[in-house]
């Protein structure tokens, strides 16, 4: 199939300001950049949409250079498949291009809600710990053009060479720039294992930050089933709910087998590490007020394809109908075989 007739299914979410899409494809293995950024034209164009970041995952035959795209591994399967997000604005919401990999909305009129997009698919430095500080770097800086700060942040996304070594880099870097900003409201995050296409990128980077009137939006929250992150090392929340454009947004942190003393639960079976990880994950939605059926996009990262089977299974059998990015990929300690992460979307009563 040509790649600007590629097929994809759309999840569109209707808002207040401006409606949110949650587009996936599947492309032959091989395919190659020129079917991503067709794919990318096509979702604009199709829909009246701007995209502001889109992941890949799977073999292409080549890089690509459109910097609102990370592609972060060896995918699941023999296709590669896609993740777009992109946003169709109403009359009320201008749309800017703040640099090759950020995208800023907000109101014309007096930009009292803003969104900021910040993707960073190849950053500068010469190995792990200076991308990293780099990044956080760019971060505050990107914010701070577009008349933001740090506490606005709700979601990032970390994907990582060699995560063994750099979840380590990521945290001292995380730790060193969230002191610096004074940051106590943690963002929902993922850390992830990846296989970057350039060579000398040790990590990949996307940052979602929302703020009205100047204020943040998200409330973190935990889960009674595992430990929260901050009491044993990493500085994020295991989720937490976003007021904004008469949405209800759930931000699903990556959830793996973690217990309520924070350690790894040790299974010697596949599904038992899926199963402990979904029940986090629901049990978050529950706590927001949201079932599995209001997710609109879901990231699961297998060691190896017998997980990602077993996940697909019991998924399908407590009702999960989302489409879902799969990816072969690390998880931060080396005796996890699973993570899952999501967003949930419902319209504000």
């Amino acid at each position: 199939m040509p790649a600007s007739t590629a097929k994809h299914t759309v999840v569109r979410v209707p808002g207040a300001l401006y409606d949110e899409l949650y587009v996936r494809a599947e492309l032959a293995a091989g395919s190659g950049a020129a079917a991503v950024e067709a794919l990318l034209r096509a979702v604009e164009d199709e829909h009246g949409a701007a995209v502001v970041r889109a992941t890949v995952s799977g073999p292409l035959g080549s890089r690509v250079r459109d910097a609102r795209v990370v592609t972060i591994g060896p995918g699941s399967g023999s296709g590669v498949a896609v993740e777009i997000v992109a946003v169709a604005p109403g009359p009320e919401i201008a749309v800017t291009r703040v640099d090759a990999g950020t995208t800023l909305l907000e109101t014309v009129d007096g930009a009292s809600v803003r969104r900021l997009v910040h993707v960073v698919p190849e950053p500068a430095g010469p190995g792990p710990q200076a991308q990293l500080r780099s990044i956080f770097d760019g971060v505050e800086d990107v914010l701070g053009a577009s008349g933001m700060s740090p506490s606005h942040l709700v979601r990032t996304w970390y994907f990582l060479r060699d995560i063994g070594t750099t979840y380590r880099h990521l945290n001292d870097a995380r730790d060193e720039a969230f002191d610096r900003w004074g940051l106590r409201h943690l963002p929902a995050s993922t850390g992830i294992g990846a296989e970057l296409p350039h060579p000398a990128t040790w990590c990949a980077a996307v940052v979602e930050a929302i703020a009205h009137d100047g204020a943040p939006v998200a409330t973190p929250f935990e889960t009674d089933l595992q430990r929260p992150p901050v009491q044993y090392g990493p500085r994020f929340a295991r989720a937490n709910l976003v007021e904004h454009n008469g949405l209800r947004t759930v931000n699903v942190s990556g959830i793996s087998a973690i217990d309520e003393a924070g350690r790894s639960v040790r299974v010697a079976d596949r599904d038992d590490a899926v199963v402990r990880a979904l029940d986090g994950f629901e049990d978050l939605l529950q706590r927001a007020g949201m079932t599995p059926t209001d997710l609109c996009s879901v990231s699961a990262y297998s060691v190896d394809e017998r997980v990602r089977e077993a996940f697909v299974r019991i998924a399908g059998r407590r009702g999960w109908t989302v489409s879902v990015l799969h990816n072969t990929a690390a998880v931060c300690r080396p005796d996890l075989v699973f993570e899952v992460e999501g967003r949930a979307v419902r319209r504000a009563p």
